[in-house]
Order: structure tokens, then sequence, then C-alpha cells
């Protein structure tokens, strides 16, 4: 009866911290306008409750609660002064808190102490087993608590649905309260990971280790078919894009956890098979080399144009990999023990990337600032071309770093034979604010000039759709286009054409398809409007002959419109009509 008393507890204390942190979050949501008056305030407060809570619901029961809250109450606001000290680098907290490397090195700082805080509080900070088991620990319960929040909204919406029959609204009415879906997910969240925490011998990440040490032999495998292919396709062709080395060091990342994964967290626990013992010693062995290429090629990007956050952030991972790398390689081929050697060398290098990840929060390692003084540096002893600077980044990402480095560029334009330079900042300074970004200038200039129109427009004849379709369209599918584009017809034309006409004749306004060939070679169809009162409208197109349109039949349903040979019908369909309504059955699933 004690022990019940004491999980009844539990659950409802977890629970209520649970309601409290989805409040919070509620509360920070509906006044985020106090950002504007008190931006530094509101960080702080927002970081330090998110991160407070988060670490709260994530230790507790590792620890008792108590301990728990202290640990979390300490490190919340560690990573809230770095955040709000990094915050400074820019006019406003917005533009700080947009950049993805800064979101993914704070929610690092973030977790990454957690197993070191649990472990502190028993056998020691760097005991590995702690470590080891704390860690996964920490992943599953949350997984699994979150899992639970998935299906409690799942069940309160049936129940609403099954109400709804009834004529009874209660529980749309109860969520549609000012925060109460908030506070429900946060109670629902902290008791899951109360039940989780008594069933820690059920809820094991036992099972999801076991499944990972299957695919080292895979991931040997494949590192050692591309470290055999890459000599014969050469280096070149692999180092002519940046994303070849985020792909290695993200390989790298997944084999140092696969090698830690089939170590578990000692003796007892790690692998015993013969072959598993050697393809997790060939994975350790080659992690330096993956990382060693990955590197390379940040350097390579690095020499040719400079810094930039989001290279510092890969050099960081390419360094911290290398770290890793020669851990392993040395303490396999120290033989005997060389397993409880990667263990330490796990411990060791974690608090490391700690460290280093807390640093990019600091002045010592500023992306935004070594970011522009690298483009200032290298225009200035000509090794960059005043075509190659990249304004938009210093106007909007960069910080107050990209205004100072602005303002020398200015004065530096201002002074004999830099007139091309005169002439790059008045045009960056007169772009609106949905043109700055001007490699997605580029790519509707260039796809502005390929795009086919039928019916064929004289050259500078205003089109409204299409510099809406231009305008709204995301980077990701302008460059789809271009590419499609790219991708000419055996007569040699663009695999792609605009057909404007009356698609809609209810809706007015002008109306067009996109088509264009897909990288498998299937057609694609893109629609837009711009619609009297709602104005430009991305809309979705079928094709009523067939479900799935060949390779072959793509490329000549393409020439026939290229060629005008596809005159606008219409739709062979008939629909049951009851006064303003259509019913018809969709001739496909």
């Amino acid at each position: 009866m004690k022990r019940f008393g004491q999980a009844f507890l539990a659950r409802g204390t977890l629970a209520v911290i649970g309601a409290m942190a989805g409040l919070s979050l509620w509360w920070l949501v509906q006044h985020r306008d106090l950002m504007g008056l008190h931006p530094q305030v509101y960080l702080f407060g927002a970081v330090l409750s998110t991160v407070f809570f988060g670490a709260t619901l994530s230790l507790a029961g590792p620890l008792s609660l108590p301990r728990a809250m202290a640990s979390a109450l300490a490190l919340a606001v560690a990573v809230a002064l770095l955040m709000t000290w990094a915050s400074l680098r820019f006019a406003q907290v917005p533009d700080f808190l947009s950049g993805t490397e800064r979101m993914a090195a704070a929610l690092l700082i973030a977790m990454l102490p957690l197993p070191y805080l649990i472990a502190g509080a028993g056998r020691g900070w760097l005991d590995y087993p702690t470590l080891f088991a704390q860690s996964w620990s920490i992943v599953v319960r949350i997984a699994a608590a979150w899992i639970f929040v998935a299906v409690i909204w799942i069940l309160v919406y049936l129940s609403d649905a099954l109400l709804n029959l009834a004529g009874v609204s209660v529980i749309a009415d109860l969520i549609a309260r000012p925060g109460v879906s908030w506070g429900l997910t946060g109670a629902v969240l902290g008791l899951a990971i109360a039940v989780v925490n008594e069933l820690t011998d059920y809820v094991s990440p036992d099972l999801a280790l076991r499944l990972l040490r299957l695919l080292v032999p895979v991931v040997l495998a494949v590192s050692v078919l591309f470290l055999i292919a890459l000599p014969i396709h050469g280096l070149s062709t692999f180092y002519g894009r940046f994303s070849s080395a985020q792909t290695l060091l993200a390989m790298a990342v997944g084999a140092a956890l696969l090698v830690s994964t089939a170590l578990g967290e000692g003796e007892a626990e790690a692998v015993r098979a013969p072959v598993m013992v050697r393809a997790t010693q060939g994975l350790a062995l080659i992690l330096p080399l993956l990382a060693a290429l990955g590197a390379a090629g940040v350097w390579l990007r690095v020499a040719q144009y400079g810094w930039t956050p989001p290279r510092i952030a890969s050099a960081l991972v390419a360094v911290t990999m290398l770290g890793y790398g020669v851990i392993y390689a040395v303490a396999v081929l120290g033989g005997e023990g060389w397993a409880a050697r990667i263990r330490r060398g796990n411990g060791t290098m974690a608090l490391a990337v700690l460290a280093g990840t807390a640093l990019t929060f600091t002045p010592l390692l500023d992306a935004q600032r070594i970011s522009a003084t690298s483009q200032l540096v290298r225009y200035t002893s000509g090794r960059l071309g005043v075509g190659d600077l990249d304004l938009a980044a210093m106007r909007n990402d960069w910080g107050l770093a990209g205004a100072a480095t602005l303002a020398q560029l200015t004065a530096l334009a201002a002074q004999p034979g830099q007139e091309a330079l005169q002439a790059r900042l008045t045009a960056a300074a007169a772009a609106t604010p949905e043109s700055r970004d001007e490699s997605v200038v580029a790519l509707r200039r260039a796809l502005r000039a390929r795009l086919p129109l039928r019916p064929a427009q004289p050259a500078g004849t205003p089109d409204p759709l299409l510099d809406a379709l231009l305008g709204r369209a995301n980077p990701g599918d302008l460059r789809a286009w271009l590419d499609a584009c790219g991708r000419s017809l055996p007569d040699g034309r663009p695999g792609c054409v605009l057909v404007s006409g009356s698609f809609l004749p209810d809706r007015g306004g002008p109306q067009a398809i996109l088509l264009y060939r897909a990288p498998t070679g299937a057609l694609r169809a893109d629609a837009a409007i711009i619609d009297p009162l709602l104005g430009y409208v991305r809309l979705d197109t079928a094709d009523l002959g067939t479900p799935a349109t060949p390779p072959e039949d793509a490329a000549e349903v393409l020439a026939a419109v290229l060629d005008g040979a596809a005159p606008l019908a219409p739709a062979r369909i008939n629909a049951l009509t009851i006064g303003a309504h259509q019913i018809m059955i969709r001739p496909w699933p």
C-alpha cells in the first residue's frame, strides 16, 4: 500500500510539473510580443523555463525530484545565459533564433549534460556504464512518453467525434479554452514519464541497441565499398559538392554511434560473436578515414570560398570526428583492452564536444564575426571577386558583425577603382526584402530565361501569374523546376513548359499548369491561379487518363504541348448536380 501511495504521488507530481511546463510554453507563445519590448529578458526567460522543465522531466526517476529540479535549474541558467549572451551579436533576437546551427548547438548543450548530472549523483561524473545506460534510457523514456501523448490525443479526437454524433461538444469546447491543450499535453507527458520510470525493467533501450548492432557489418561493408570505389571515380568528382563532405561526416557520426552501441556499457554487454567483434574493430579503424575525407572536403570549400557559419559548424563536426577516429583507431591497434579504451575515450570526447559547443555561444568562437572577417580579408587580398561577396548573408544572417563588414566595404567602395563594388552594394541595398537572397534571385532569373510559355508571348510581355509563381515558390521548387528544364527532350528542347489557359472557368483570373519531368522521367504537373478574391493560389492537379505516366509518354506529352498540339478541352467526366453541389466519382483511388 505504501509503495502504491509513493507511485501515485510521483505520478501526480510529474503530471503537475508537466502541466506547468505546457502552460509556461503557452504563456510564452501568447506573450511573444514581449520580445519586441525586452528581447533579451524574454529570451532568457523562455530558454530558462524550457530547459528547466525539459531537464526536470528527463532527470526525474534516475534522480530524486529535489535533486532533479536543482540540477535542471543549474543547467537551465547556464544555457539561458549562453544563449542570451550570443543573441547580443544580432540587432534582433528573432534573427538569432533563425539560425539552424545555433538552435542545434543549443539543443546539444541542453541535452548532453543530462547523463553526467545523473552519474555525478551516483558513481561519479565519468562512470561510463552510468553515462551509457542513462543516455539511452533518457532517449527511450522520453520517446515512450511522447508516444503515449500521441495516443491520448488520438483518443481525445475520436471521443470528440463520437460525442459530436450525439450533438455533444463538451470536449471541443474544453480544448478550445485558452491553454487547455498545452496544459493537458504537458500533464499527460509528465504522467507518462512517471509510469515509464516505474517500469524501467520493461521499458529499456536493450531492444533498440540490439537492433542497431545489426547495422555494424552493413555500415562497414558500405564504407569499405565506398573507399574502394573512391580512387576509381576520382577525388575531383567527389569533392565537387559540399554535400559530399557533409554526407561523409554524417556517416562518420553514424559509425561512431554503432561502435559505441556494439561495445555497450561494459564487457558483459558488448558483442561477443567473432564476426561482430571483427566488424566493430573494422568500423573503428575506418572511422578516421571517413572523418579525414570529410574534413578535407570542408577544408577545400573553406580554402576556395572562405568561412561561413555552416562551414564552421561542419568544421567543428569534422574536428570532433577526427578526435573520435584517432581514439578508436589507436585503441584497436593497441590490442587487448581496446574496448575499454574506446569507452573511456567516449566519455572524454563527449565533454570536449560539450565544451566546444558552448564556446560557439561566446566571443571566442563567433561564427558570424569569423565569416564576415573572412569575406573582407579575402576580398581585400584579391582572392575573392566582387561578384562572389555574400552581401545578402552579411545583411541578413551575420548579425552586427555582418553589418560592420558591410560598413567597411561601403567605405572601401568610395575609393577610386572600386566602382564595381559600389555598384554591387547599391544593387544589394535597393533589393526588396523578398529578393535579398541572391541565390534565389539567380534561380528565378535562370528559370524565367529557360521556361517555355504556351501560348508563346513576345519578349518583355508582363505576366503576373509567372511573376507570382516564381516569386512565391520556395527554393526547393525553383531548383526542381530548373533541373527539369535542364533535362532536355530528345529533340533538345527544355523538359518543362508553362501552359496558360482557362482551366477553371468559374474561378476567373490567370491560370496555368507547369508541366515537367521528374528525375525518374515521370510527368509532373503543378498548377497556380490568381483568384480575384484570394490572390495567388497553388492547386493540386490530377491526370484523369492514367494514374502513372511512363517516362517515354512524359517526353511525348511535353513535346506535344511545346508544339501547340494540346488544346484545352472539357474533362471526360460527369457529376451529379444538385444546386451548387457537384458530386463525382474520382477516377483513381
